[in-house]
Parts: structure tokens; sequence; C-alpha cells
């Protein structure tokens, strides 16, 4: 026999092998998505990477002109990238055939990492430098979110205080103090003021003074051409002849309409607590603290934070212990400071 016809038997006998062995081969060559893949051996290498990834589970087989392979044992097969693993101990020039299934459009095993960069009107979007194919230009429809919209200006300011106070007669205490607030234009003709006030506040041990109903103020108002909104603490105040006369300071939300000449306003709010007007007179020398009562004289009371307003001799006073006066809202005990001397004909309210 001449050695053309020898190696043309060795590889019929080959392919008697591998149909004895594996059967179905015949039949994983009619779906598209099968295939035998060749794989020669080689020294010190023992991972092999398939023409495929994404191979279907259980779907793989390795075998030898000899003998099949067992998964676990002989090989190991990442079904993800296709690579195939010999467990066994490699020997160079043996070839080892890998029988599988995978999807036929298999996505990407890789994204590159994409930065969104807002372009303006009417330029084009920028094209990766790896792209092949080039997009066409679109214009962009959103505008920058770090720009604001023509129109818009907003200042905010404001201050926070911390203060520790501790003297030989009494224990220590830390008062805080907060002012902020936000104007400017919303977008043409549309105003917005915003307003958080906490002023000589104490902080006590449950922290209250975190909620926003034991801020001091806390208001929103926006105003328009026509209409006009406001959400927070409000002052209502109606004055229609003179029985019919409103002055309030309640939370809600106030709305008003000026379709023409006349106005439109609307109210929904609820008041703190209980609204109670409390005189009494001073004693010489002593300017606090004096303690508060309800309508039936019992103590231990607590005073809704911002609601009260307190009169000297029918003066109106200042709240704040650098001002004309402290008032504990917890304990409901209120001190006078030295700018305001107290004395038995002095008329509290």
């Amino acid at each position: 026999m001449t050695p053309g016809r020898s190696r043309l038997a060795g590889i019929l006998v080959a392919l008697l092998g591998m149909s004895a062995i594996h059967p179905s081969v015949s039949a994983r060559a009619v779906d598209p998505s099968c295939g035998v893949a060749v794989v020669v051996q080689r020294s010190g290498a023992v991972t092999y990477r398939l023409a495929h990834p994404f191979l279907r589970g259980g779907s793989d087989s390795v075998w030898t002109s000899a003998r099949a392979w067992v998964r676990g044992s002989d090989y190991l097969i990442d079904a993800l990238r296709g690579d195939l693993r010999l467990l066994r101990t490699v020997v160079p020039g043996e070839t080892l055939w890998v029988a599988a299934c995978w999807l036929l459009a298999p996505p990407p095993l890789e994204y590159a990492r994409q930065r969104y960069q807002p372009t303006r009107t009417g330029e084009a979007l920028p094209v990766p430098a790896d792209s092949s194919a080039t997009p066409a230009p679109r214009p962009a429809t959103g505008r920058d979110p770090g720009i604001a919209p023509g129109g818009a200006s907003l200042a905010v300011t404001g201050n926070k205080t911390v203060a520790v106070e501790f003297g030989s007669t009494q224990d220590a205490t830390l008062r805080q103090s907060l002012d902020l607030s936000v104007s400017g234009q919303l977008a043409p003709g549309v105003e917005l003021t915003g307003v958080l006030s906490d002023r000589d506040t104490p902080l006590s041990a449950t922290g209250s003074t975190q909620d926003l109903r034991a801020l001091d103020r806390v208001l929103i108002e926006l105003k328009a051409p026509r209409a006009s909104a406001s959400l927070g603490d409000l002052p209502l105040s109606y004055a229609h002849g003179e029985f019919a006369r409103l002055e309030r300071r309640v939370q809600g939300v106030r709305g008003e309409w000026r379709p023409g000449d006349g106005v439109v306003s609307a109210a929904a709010a609820s008041a703190q607590g209980e609204y109670h007007r409390l005189q009494f007179t001073g004693i010489d020398g002593r300017q606090g603290p004096y303690t508060l009562t309800d309508r039936d004289g019992a103590t231990g009371i607590t005073v809704v934070a911002g609601s009260d307003v307190v009169t000297l001799d029918g003066q109106r006073l200042t709240r704040g212990e650098a001002a004309d006066y402290f008032l504990d809202y917890e304990r409901a005990r209120i001190s006078f400071s030295n700018r305001r001397p107290i004395s038995s004909a002095s008329r509290l309210t």
C-alpha cells in the first residue's frame, strides 16, 4: 500500500471511530447551532479557547481516537467563554474532538465604559474611536442638567449658630439658631421665596427640633403675574368691616388668583395646639423664670415653638436672650433679659 493510501485509510478509521463512539455527531451536523471542534494538544497548554462562547449547558462532549472523556474528571468547560480546560496529563500532538451547541448570535462578553455627555441643540453626538459604522448626527432633545433653564436665578443665604451656656447657678444648656432663605426666579415672571427660621430654640433630649414642626417658621411662596401660592407657616389676615377681622398665624396652604380686577383667594390650614392668653404681674427684682399655665391654671404644659407673642405694659417684646426675653418651650418658662427690668408694676401678657 502506498503512503497516500495508508494516510487516507487512517483518516477513514478515525472517522469510523468517531461515529462508533458518538453516533449523534451526524445529528449535530444538521443543527446550525451545534458542531464539532478539533483541538490539538500542545506542550504545557491546559486551556484552549473554542470558536464559540455561550455554550449550552450539558451539550458538550470530548473524546479522542481511543476513548471518550468524562466531564469533571478528564476536562472542564467554561460555558460562558467557551474555554476547554484539561484535567488529564497533556499529550502533545494528540487530537481532541469537542462537540457542543452554542448561541447563534451571542452578545459581547465585555462592554466599553461610556460617559454621558449632553450636547447642545444642533451638535452631533460624538463617535467612539473603535466604531466601524458612523451614526447619523441627531440633535439633542434635552437640556444640560448642569445648566439652569433660561430665566432662572436663585440665591441661597443663611447662617447656623450653636452655643453652650453654663454658669454657677444653672446647668449647662445647648442652644442653636438657624436662618436660611432662598429667593430668585424659577422662570420668567415666576418668583420663589423660601424662609426657614429656628431662633434661640433649645435642643431637647428627644431631638424634636429636627422636625419641621419645631422650627419657628417654614414658608415657601410662589408668585406669578396673575397667581400666587404659599405653603408653610402663614399669616392669615382678613379685615372686612368692623366685625369681620381675622389675624392668625397658622400652618397650611394659601392661593390667590387674579383673573381681572377681582381677587379670588382660598386657604386651608390648621392651628397647632390651643390658643391661650395669659396675663400676670411681675415680681420686684425677679427677671425669671416665670412658669406659664393653661386655661385651668395647671402647669406642666408645652408651648408650641414660635407661637408666642409677649408684651410688657402693652409693648411687644422681641424673642431671644440677646434681645428682650427667652422662652423655654418644653417647660413653659419665660425669662426676661436685663434690657427689660421687671417689677411689681409690670403688666405681662
